[in-house]
């Protein structure tokens, strides 16, 4: 699948940091390390619009395996 560029910033070959996750934190610790180094990769896991993720189980969740909802009680 292609992505358009204005999506997708330049992907580098070296990092100066690489922080995993793009939550309070992660964006707080990036803001505060770009002065000093421009080169910062932040990596957040999450759907691209029109794309499917690289890890999306679609039967598992937090590592417990699940079925679909029966029809019982309740069950609109």
């Amino acid at each position: 699948m292609q992505f358009p560029n204005e999506r997708l910033p330049k992907i580098l070959n070296k990092y100066d940091f690489i922080i995993a996750g793009g939550g309070t934190a992660g964006l707080t610790v990036a803001d505060r390390l770009s002065a000093a180094f421009p080169n910062m990769l932040v990596v957040e896991y999450g759907d691209l619009e029109y794309a499917r993720g690289a890890f999306d189980p679609p039967d598992i969740v937090f590592g417990a395996a699940t079925t679909a909802q029966r029809p019982g009680l309740f069950n609109f």
